[in-house]
C-alpha cells in the first residue's frame, strides 16, 4: 500500500452511490493506490477492475500497468451515466 493517500475523483460518490442503490457488491479500494483500481466490483461471478476518472484523465504509469495484467476485467469509467450502460450491457 501507498504511504501517500490516494485522492479520489469527483464523481466517484455518485458511481458509488448507483452501484449500491442497485444492489451491486462493490469494495471502495481507491485508498490502496500503487495503481490498483478505485472499485472492485463483482458482478455474475467475476470480478471487475472500475478505475474511476472525472473529465477525460489519464491512466498514470501504475494504473497503466495494473491494467495490462488485467485487459479483460478492467473498465474505465468516466460518469454514472456510463456505468449505467455498462450494467445494462453486463445485463
Amino acid at each position: 500500500m501507498s504511504k501517500y493517500a490516494k485522492r479520489k475523483d469527483a464523481n466517484q460518490k455518485d458511481i458509488e452511490k448507483l452501484l449500491k442503490a442497485t444492489g451491486q457488491n462493490f469494495r471502495d479500494t481507491s485508498s490502496f493506490g500503487n495503481g490498483f483500481p478505485d472499485i472492485l466490483w463483482y458482478f455474475d461471478d467475476e470480478y471487475y477492475f472500475l478505475e474511476i476518472k472525472d473529465g477525460m484523465k489519464s491512466l498514470t504509469e501504475a494504473e497503466k500497468k495494473f491494467q495490462k495484467q488485467f485487459p479483460r476485467n478492467y473498465i474505465l469509467v468516466y460518469s454514472v451515466k456510463q456505468m449505467e450502460e455498462i450494467m445494462k450491457e453486463f445485463g
